[in-house]
């Protein structure tokens, strides 16, 4: 992200499989001086410079970057609830890369059910 010059709190990224396609779908939570409208243009002018990405739209017809804009807050209220928890500072903060789908979800605002475990 920093290449890009996209003004963002965190992020994460993970591969994924879109309309039978590979991905790369990046989530993240804009700084707040950021537009949002900026992000398609800068991310345009940024990818294909890159010879991998530059390959794949070429030879394979396939734009393998997808983008969700995460709601302000959404990376400290997920390290909050880890902490709540009790979890590791370590453990506080999703994975940067292929970050797992309960992660994503939690980042969403989509509700997670987790087994509850009966002692």
């Amino acid at each position: 992200m920093v290449a890009s010059r996209i003004a963002c709190e965190d992020w994460v990224a993970r591969k994924e499989t879109i309309d039978g396609k590979p991905a790369l779908h990046i989530y993240l939570e804009l700084n707040g001086d950021y537009m949002e409208e900026a992000l398609e243009t800068e991310l345009n002018t940024t990818c294909p410079k890159r010879p991998g990405y530059r390959d794949l739209t070429a030879m394979m017809d396939i734009h393998p970057l997808m983008v969700t804009v995460l709601k302000p807050g959404s990376f400290n209220k997920f390290a909050r609830a880890r902490h709540a928890a009790g979890l590791e500072l370590a453990q506080q903060k999703p994975r940067r890369m292929n970050a797992c789908e309960d992660d994503i979800n939690e980042l969403s605002g989509q509700k997670i059910r987790r087994p509850v475990l009966s002692g």
